[in-house]
């Protein structure tokens, strides 16, 4: 992405033009859609944070971080350290709380907040790193839910198609 970041550490003032083929195509995994869930309220966290969240191997996740970074959904930044590197949602698409914008569509994510918003506790995330704090000693993991019946239909993502201007 080449948008210049904010004063805000961690954000970035301008959204990039987004292929929405590669965006979906990067959405269309379940984990990476996790994974954006779990980032879309703004908060950075690093792959190993990630993966220690949904107890999976730390190469897997990265890679499906770099994806979702690739086609611009995700930014990232080093870490305090520099070793680490850090991926979050650009504030750009979280203007609208429960939803992230991101030019062609909108994604309905109910932990999707703008920054100003950012005081406030995360409904689904016990252990975020604020965008300006150090990553947590440990992060606890999540459990795999037990095999339930549910509505496919309302677990899927609303999209709404944007028309492009002329």
């Amino acid at each position: 992405m080449n948008a210049t970041p904010s004063a805000l550490p961690g954000t970035l003032s301008t959204v990039p033009k987004l292929n929405p083929d590669r965006v979906l195509a990067s959405l269309a995994n379940p984990m990476r859609w996790q994974f954006v869930q779990l980032l879309a309220d703004g908060r950075a966290w690093s792959a190993s944070d990630v993966a220690n969240r949904f107890d999976r191997d730390f190469d897997g996740v990265s890679k499906h971080l770099r994806v979702l970074r690739s086609a611009g959904v995700l930014a990232s930044r080093r870490g305090i350290d520099r070793r680490q590197e850090l991926f979050f949602v650009p504030n750009g698409f979280r203007q609208h709380s429960g939803h992230l914008d991101l030019g062609f569509c909108l994604l309905r994510v109910p932990q999707a907040r703008p920054d100003d918003a950012l005081a406030e506790p995360s409904p689904i995330s016990a252990s975020p790193i604020p965008v300006s704090a150090s990553p947590p000693a440990t992060t606890p993991k999540l459990k795999p839910a037990p095999p339930q019946r549910i509505n496919p239909i309302a677990e899927k993502a609303v999209v709404h198609l944007v028309e492009p201007f002329s």
